[in-house]
């Protein structure tokens, strides 16, 4: 699956939608659990996702809770999100800095989160069973450690992953380097979505289940050729059909959600791409040569400059580019 990477961008604003409750009297019945239930499920049904945010990895807060992403105009699916968003919120600090997030559980199911590929203390690395204990429903923990390597990551759900990470629980994570400038700086994350299944709606999304492993997401060990490009295999994880999906987003958005990136004429920008899919994406910078500085999280040494050449990314996989900016908009 070819895209043409900054034909455009994918970046989408929604307005969330209010849901207003009725006042009652005296006289009124108080409302059953099974009416409750039906009420929940009713407001969950209504909302819509939001535009992600950026927060301060020195304190921020996670919201795990359910909603309805509009992928593009007339196509919504139903999703679990962070603070109301898919991608969640990009997390930035600096290096050096102490970071804190505390996850908060609003979904029915448990959860965790999990730094891909960042080195955390043993307690602080999410994996439910081993390191903690899930975060249960209605629940929180706080996560804590040290920012002390810089680079390009991500963070998800590690509880039940397969299917939690495909319904949405992730988001990007980025830890500054001072001595690293960019004119611009945009991160793009790339996913896959089916537009319609047996079953529908966040009932359905509950009792869905993928029987496939997270490992298939660990690219530590890949390599770039003589030309700078990343070499990688093809692999899928098993027992998984991929031919079901068929909505192909960057920032939750299809293409036809899209809009152009804004950049300085001749300044330098950085793309970190992410892929928290399970397809691999191959990608095209149209007009521009461009260098890997990047992959996952480890620069590169002596990057070579390339132009018209493919990118692959496999999933769990992040590569950042350079690139000099030959007009204001990239179309």
């Amino acid at each position: 699956m070819n895209k043409v990477l900054l034909g455009k961008t994918i970046l989408g604003i929604f307005a969330l939608m209010s849901i207003l409750a009725g006042c009652s009297t005296a006289k009124d019945v108080k409302p059953t659990a099974a009416s409750s239930k039906e009420t929940t499920a009713e407001a969950v049904s209504l909302k819509r996702t939001v535009k992600p945010t950026e927060l301060n990895g020195e304190l921020a807060t996670l919201t795990a809770e359910a909603s309805n992403l509009e992928v593009e105009k007339g196509t919504s699916l139903p999703v679990w999100t962070f603070n109301n968003s898919v991608p969640g919120p990009q997390i930035r600090i600096k290096k050096g800095k102490t970071v804190n997030i505390t996850v908060k559980n609003q979904l029915t199911v448990p959860i965790s989160l999990h730094i891909h590929g960042y080195p955390v203390p043993f307690k602080m690395d999410g994996v439910p069973g081993i390191t903690q204990n899930a975060i249960a429903p209605g629940k929180s923990f706080t996560y804590t450690f040290k920012a002390t390597v810089p680079g390009t990551y991500w963070y998800h759900s590690h509880q039940d992953s397969v299917n939690q990470v495909d319904k949405g629980l992730y988001g990007s994570f980025i830890v500054e380097d001072e001595l690293v400038k960019a004119d611009r700086d945009y991160t793009l994350m790339l996913d896959e979505w089916m537009s319609s299944s047996p079953e529908h709606g966040h009932e359905g999304m509950k009792n869905m289940n993928m029987d496939m492993s997270m490992h298939g997401m660990d690219h530590s060990s890949s390599e770039t050729d003589a030309n700078g490009q990343h070499k990688q295999s093809a692999s899928t994880p098993s027992g998984h059909d991929m031919s079901m999906y068929d909505l192909y987003t960057i920032n939750g958005q299809t293409i036809n959600s899209s809009q152009p990136l804004q950049v300085t004429q001749g300044g330098t920008v950085r793309l970190r791409l992410i892929n928290a899919g399970y397809l691999s994406h191959s990608l095209h910078l149209h007009g521009h040569r461009y260098r890997i500085i990047a992959t996952d999280g480890n620069p590169a040494s002596d990057p070579k400059w390339v132009k018209d050449n493919l990118l692959s990314i496999a999933p769990g996989e992040r590569v950042d580019i350079e690139f000099q900016a030959l007009s204001s908009e990239l179309l």
